[in-house]
């Protein structure tokens, strides 16, 4: 390299210097806001409990035929009405059978040294929010059931008028059979649905997990690389010469 370029950029490194310092807070001042930012996941998850046994009706009253009835049923669910209150975003995992919330927060710890305390507030009234809408859907869900039982109930009913309304002289035997068989299969759901109206749940809720994610530079992180950077530039500009020898 020219060795006049080589003093020059060594007579102007406080310029250059300058010049850095300058584009890295701009760089900051436009993106302050992704700064600190701390994505929170949590995770719900839910068990399944059947009420009455031998009943095949009641199989399909599954943790992911929950989840799948919500996905498919987002009004009714009222899932929308979630999100325009507050940043959070729900997503329904049918594979892994959960459901995912995501809401983000502020590290007010800088250096260490702790200047806010409100993120403790903001994660205990955004989880509040979010036990809330739990409970709001899981309760959403078991009147879903409810109605579904009862319809189930009354096309029996249907069913065993219509067996009985028909002349079965040489089949009345296997018609009776299937009539008790249908009654009973009415004992078993009738049963459920007193249970359901008795506050029993069939999907309960389990546990959930709290994960943190860091989606942006840390103030203090950033401050210590650009000083690492500006010594290291520093160093090779007072060193330039030797290098480019």
């Amino acid at each position: 390299m020219n060795k006049s370029i080589l003093i020059k950029i060594k007579k102007n490194i406080i310029i250059i210097n300058v010049i850095i310092i300058f584009i890295i807070t701009l760089h900051y001042y436009f993106n302050k806001n992704k700064f600190n930012t701390l994505d929170v996941y949590m995770d719900y998850r839910f068990n399944s409990k059947i009420l009455i046994n031998e009943n095949k009706t009641l199989d399909k009253f599954t943790t992911l035929f929950f989840l799948n009835d919500i996905y498919f049923n987002r009004e009714f669910y009222e899932v929308n009405d979630l999100y325009p209150l507050i940043p959070i975003k729900l997503y329904i995992n049918s594979i892994e059978e959960k459901l995912e919330f995501k809401f983000s927060i502020k590290d007010k710890k800088i250096f260490n040294i702790q200047f806010e305390y409100a993120n403790e507030d903001l994660q205990e009234k955004n989880i509040k929010i979010i036990d809330s809408f739990v409970d709001k859907i899981l309760n959403k869900y078991h009147e879903r059931v409810s109605m579904m039982l009862i319809k189930k109930i009354e096309n029996l009913e249907y069913e065993i008028g219509e067996i009985n309304s028909l002349n079965l002289n040489n089949e009345k035997e296997m018609a009776d059979i299937k009539v008790v068989g249908l009654k009973n299969e009415i004992y078993l759901l009738s049963n459920t649905l007193n249970s359901l109206k008795n506050g029993e749940k069939i999907i309960v809720f389990d546990t959930y997990t709290k994960k943190f994610r860091k989606t942006y530079f840390k103030t203090d992180e950033y401050v210590l690389s650009i000083l690492t950077l500006l010594f290291l530039i520093n160093i090779l500009i007072r060193n330039i010469d030797r290098v480019f020898k």
